[in-house]
């Protein structure tokens, strides 16, 4: 009788605890509410890097890269790193991020990738959600010739 008496209290506890949480959906479109995206400019530089990089190309061959463009997006993008964003140019997921006080920053190694980035939208991805346009086109036109950075 006290191994049913315990089981009952341990469910009880159990199915009280879990009436406290929203569902799994509520709770994305509340962390989507919460992260407004917007994207007022964006500045590309070249940046002359202190060591090279090895990073695979386009093609999947090994390269050895002794600059990158840096990409500065100024806007408003979610601080809370537990939202899980996603940013595209394109169809080109950019696979790394990094925040700054007013914005987002990245570098692309390969100059066939940015090349291949000229016209495509700014896009993004929050969860598990459609993916959202940013209103804004890449473009290096503007940026060429490149202003130079040391890093």
């Amino acid at each position: 009788m006290k191994r049913i008496s315990a089981f009952a209290l341990v469910s009880l506890s159990y199915c009280s605890l879990l009436a406290g949480f929203p569902p799994a959906q509520a709770q994305a479109n509340n962390r989507e509410k919460a992260a407004t995206v917007g994207l007022n400019s964006y500045e590309i530089v070249q940046l002359e890097l202190k060591s090279p990089v090895r990073l695979r190309d386009v093609g999947g061959k090994e390269q050895t890269y002794e600059r990158a463009y840096l990409v500065t997006l100024k806007g408003t993008f979610p601080r809370d790193q537990g939202i899980g964003m996603e940013l595209f140019i394109g169809d080109y997921r950019v696979p790394e991020y990094g925040g700054t006080k007013d914005g987002i920053y990245f570098r692309i190694y390969d100059e066939k990738i940015l090349n291949s980035l000229e016209g495509k939208d700014f896009r993004y991805r929050i969860g598990r959600t459609e993916i959202r346009s940013l209103e804004k086109r890449f473009s290096t036109r503007e940026a060429r010739p490149f202003k130079t950075q040391k890093e």
